[in-house]
């Protein structure tokens, strides 16, 4: 039976792009890096789709009717989700990478 090798992967450049990127929105690049492309592709769709709804609530509060503001709610407790879905981005990318360099041991 063939052994799989595995490459030391840096949890710093992990983290880095974990975070850079998903200041902008794009997220899954750390889970790229260590070579989890299914769960980065995950991580880019659901960034993707989160940033929609991001988009649309915008949009709700600035053209809401006068008097009404129907976003304004729900776009904070909409950052404080996104805010809690961006940490765990970051701390899932550090997890998968420690878990993949365990495996050179």
């Amino acid at each position: 039976m063939a052994r799989q090798t595995y490459e030391y992967k840096s949890e710093g450049i992990t983290i880095l792009l974990a975070v850079i990127p998903s200041l902008v929105g794009i997220y899954g690049l750390g889970h790229f890096y260590v070579g989890k492309i299914a769960k980065g592709i995950l991580w880019l769709i659901s960034g993707g789709l989160l940033l929609l709804i991001f988009g649309c609530l915008i949009l709700a509060s600035i053209f809401a009717p006068p008097g009404k503001e129907p976003g304004d709610r729900g776009l904070g407790l909409f950052l404080i989700l996104y805010f809690a879905f961006w940490v765990w981005h970051i701390f899932a990318a550090r997890h998968v990478c420690r878990k993949h360099n365990q495996g050179l041991l």
